[in-house]
């Protein structure tokens, strides 16, 4: 069951985004941590991934974005990086 091994699962119709949450500081390390994980997860699961999700407490900065920008050129999901403070409890959207 997809819904054990990843943090959120959301289904609308026939589309379900998958979002993995991580903690640490470093951006790179969670997008890293996230997307093997993410994949895995899309590609066994059998159902229509449509989209998925890091989310994360670290901004990206200029080399980050452009390594999260490459990856959405070579991967055959919708990627979407989703910031968030904990303090002020926004969310800041990187697509």
């Amino acid at each position: 069951n997809m819904s054990e091994n990843v943090h959120i699962v959301t289904k609308k119709d026939n589309d379900i985004n998958i979002f993995e949450v991580k903690t640490n500081p470093s951006a790179r390390r969670n997008i890293r941590d996230a997307i093997s994980q993410l994949l895995d997860y899309a590609v066994h699961s059998g159902d229509n991934v449509t989209k998925i999700v890091i989310v994360s407490p670290a901004p990206l900065n200029s080399k980050d974005l452009s390594f999260f920008k490459n990856l959405k050129n070579v991967i055959n999901f919708q990627l979407e990086y989703l910031e968030y403070s904990k303090d002020t409890k926004e969310i800041k959207k990187y697509e």
